[in-house]
């Protein structure tokens, strides 16, 4: 399932399974609602130490997180247990690419801009003109009043940042005017892509790694923590990736060394692969049962060390990001190789 929560949200779900973890609330509890000097419609029953809204509240009802029997009782379902536990990792969108426009990271930045200001809410209004103003924006606003619109935007501007993952939107309002009204909220990736100026890995650099199926997370500890970090400033770059198939190259040859059962870090290159997978003396001849596979081994190691370790050792590559994520991976599914011979 997925799920797509705003920061607020997220927030809520997070106090509340900590204090129910923790002894400090029960499951079920009383609902009452007023209204806060903003006029929003506040949940008063907890003590939250925040505000959760009654339309937050309702939205975490229908996305399975709460259960109200009726409109004054309600439960924390174990869903919420299950997506605290797993801190989220089933989130709608998190590996999309960010394709936005100047124009459109301009928008991404207003509305944060906005949000910290106390100007706007996370969850806010946008109405959109019809006739000869259609699908330009005509006002933006939350509980906290009306922003001021200091340039031209368009619905297809708010549609990038939904496909992009950067916010969602809740519903359609009824029009009025003929002019169309929708409510969106921003989510948490709204924060982070503005912040590292739209150039986070997950944003430019992620789809170059080729791991649809398992996603980042799932690279080897040294791969993450020492290749990822320079394509953290612009995944587009190719110095950086240049650096990092470098140290994929160490860390190949380290974790040869060290399997092999070598300590003398002047074992390098081929000599090292020949003198771990060598037929009669090799130090992991004996993890083989089929001669072949031992062999098919060593000339993988050694073509690698030959073709790719070597040159990125001795010259600058500056691969293009497609090549680089290609090395990386590969070089990861190697380790993988090696991690099973240990």
């Amino acid at each position: 399932m997925a799920y797509n929560l705003s920061p607020s949200q997220k927030s809520f779900l997070e106090w509340i399974v900590k204090e129910i973890n923790e002894g400090n609330q029960e499951r079920d509890f009383f609902v009452i609602f007023s209204s806060n000097s903003y006029g929003d419609s506040v949940l008063q029953t907890l003590d939250y130490p925040d505000e959760i809204k009654e339309i937050d509240f309702n939205f975490l009802c229908d996305q399975g997180f709460l259960y109200c029997s009726d409109s004054r009782n309600a439960q924390v379902t174990q869903q919420a247990f299950d997506v605290i536990n797993s801190n989220f990792k089933n989130e709608a969108n998190s590996e999309k690419i960010c394709n936005l426009t100047e124009g459109q990271k301009v928008l991404a930045r207003w509305i944060i801009e906005k949000i910290r200001g106390e100007g706007l809410d996370e969850t806010f209004y946008a109405e959109f003109g019809a006739n000869v103003l259609k699908n330009k924006l005509q006002s933006l606003f939350s509980s906290r009043g009306e922003i001021k619109l200091t340039r031209v935007y368009y619905k297809h501007d708010f549609d990038a940042l939904e496909n992009n993952g950067l916010m969602f939107k809740i519903n359609t309002v009824i029009p009025s005017m003929n002019n169309e009204l929708l409510q969106y909220a921003i989510k948490e990736r709204l924060y982070s892509a503005v912040d590292s100026g739209f150039k986070d890995l997950s944003l430019s650099a992620k789809k170059y790694l080729k791991r649809d199926l398992e996603g980042i997370e799932h690279f080897d500890q040294e791969i993450q923590d020492r290749c990822i970090p320079p394509l953290l400033a612009d995944g587009s770059n190719p110095k950086n990736w240049d650096n990092a198939i470098r140290a994929a190259g160490v860390i190949l040859e380290e974790r040869l060394r060290d399997i092999g059962g070598f300590t003398n870090t002047n074992e390098t290159g081929k000599p090292l692969v020949m003198k771990i997978f060598r037929q009669k003396d090799g130090t992991l001849a004996n993890k083989f049962a089929d001669d072949k596979e031992r062999e098919s081994y060593m000339h993988l190691y050694a073509g690698v060390v030959g073709v790719f370790r070597n040159p990125s050792a001795h010259r600058f590559i500056d691969p293009t990001p497609e090549e680089g994520g290609a090395y990386i991976a590969f070089v990861d599914l190697l380790l993988k190789k090696l991690e099973a011979l240990r």
